[in-house]
């Protein structure tokens, strides 16, 4: 089970060519959904958010998720990403912390 994994996602080199991208219909359907939803989200960079994720999401979530075979990552290790080339992206439903992913930068890829 990886302690990590990366999701590259291909951005246009054009802001043009990222709002046609955009204006997909599936990518507006989902947008659609979401407008209609309490969700907001904010992008923290502070070690205090990045522990209060790990211990009450990141932790239960994998350890629910994959059990005795459960692999956590470091904490020390995922304040090093966040520090180095990371943020830590939280999504919040009707003002409530309900989900947060650590995004880090990989030379050109993010």
């Amino acid at each position: 089970i990886p302690q990590s994994f990366y999701h590259l996602a291909h951005i246009p080199n054009t802001v043009e060519a990222l709002w046609e991208q955009l204006r997909s219909s599936t990518t507006r359907d989902e947008l659609r959904i979401l407008r209609n939803r309490p969700f907001s989200y904010r992008v923290v960079r502070d070690h205090a958010s990045l522990e209060r994720f790990y211990h009450e999401m990141h932790i239960p979530y994998v350890s629910h998720r994959f059990g005795a075979h459960c692999m956590e990552s470091e904490l020390p290790v995922m304040k090093e990403w966040m520090d180095q080339r990371g943020e830590l992206l939280c999504i919040d439903y009707d003002g409530r912390w309900v989900a947060g992913c650590l995004n880090t930068r990989l030379e050109e890829w993010y």
